[in-house]
C-alpha cells in the first residue's frame, strides 16, 4: 500500500505496586506505548493517535487502556510524559516544510 497508517512502539516502563486482576499476583506491570502515524510512500507524515496497553510481568496478560483498574490508571498518571513521541512520527512534515522554505527562499 502506497498511503494508509501504521504503528509503532514508542517505549514502555514498569508501575510497581499493582495487582493484575487476572492471577492476583503484586508483580510490576509492564506499559508499552504506541504511536500510529499516517504515511505516504511510506514516509510518516504525521501522528494520528496512541494506544496504550498493561501487561503482567507474572502471567503475561495484557489489558488496553479503557480497561485498566483505577489503581493502574492513578498509577500510570504519575509516569505520565516518560514515553516522548519520536520526531521521525514527524518526517513528512519537516519534508514539507523544508521544501516549500526553499522553494520561497530561492523560488
Amino acid at each position: 500500500m502506497i498511503y494508509g497508517w501504521r504503528g509503532a512502539k514508542m517505549g514502555s516502563y514498569n508501575v510497581p505496586n499493582t495487582v493484575c486482576r487476572f492471577c492476583n499476583c503484586s508483580e510490576p506491570q509492564r506499559i508499552t506505548e504506541f504511536g500510529k502515524y499516517a504515511h505516504a510512500m511510506w514516509i510518516p507524515l504525521f501522528p494520528i493517535g496512541k494506544t496504550t496497553v498493561a501487561e503482567c510481568t507474572s502471567c503475561l496478560r495484557t489489558i488496553e487502556e479503557k480497561d485498566f483498574p483505577r489503581d493502574l490508571n492513578s498509577q500510570m498518571i504519575q509516569f505520565d510524559g516518560e514515553v516522548k513521541r519520536p520526531i521521525w512520527h514527524f518526517s513528512g512534515l519537516i519534508i514539507v516544510g523544508v521544501f516549500i522554505l526553499f522553494n520561497v527562499l530561492f523560488g
